[in-house]
């Protein structure tokens, strides 16, 4: 199965096309038909969202798509959540007032 998906423009956040526009949640994204290609060309016409483009799925609930990086995109960083570390702080947070 084909799916649409791009990264929403104001958060960065990964969304997926459900039929009847965007979605945060991988499980509600779904199969594109014939139609899939013209609607990534309006997708991307519109420039409403960043990098648009078409992934290759196994069908399921959620659908689980086929490569790595997109299966990261979908489903979270691959590292336990308990184990990340702090981020750094940004320069400009750590210079005296």
């Amino acid at each position: 199965m084909r799916l649409l998906t791009a990264n929403d423009t104001l958060t960065g956040d990964v969304i997926w096309w459900s039929g009847k526009g965007w979605s945060l949640n991988l499980a509600d994204a779904v199969a594109l038909g014939a139609e899939g290609d013209a609607l990534l060309a309006e997708v991307v016409a519109a420039e409403n969202v960043n990098d648009p483009n078409i992934i290759e799925a196994e069908a399921g609930s959620p659908p689980r798509p086929r490569t790595m990086r997109e299966r990261i995109r979908g489903f979270g960083p691959t590292v336990r959540a308990d184990l990340a570390r702090a981020a750094a702080p940004h320069p400009d947070q750590t210079k005296a007032a």
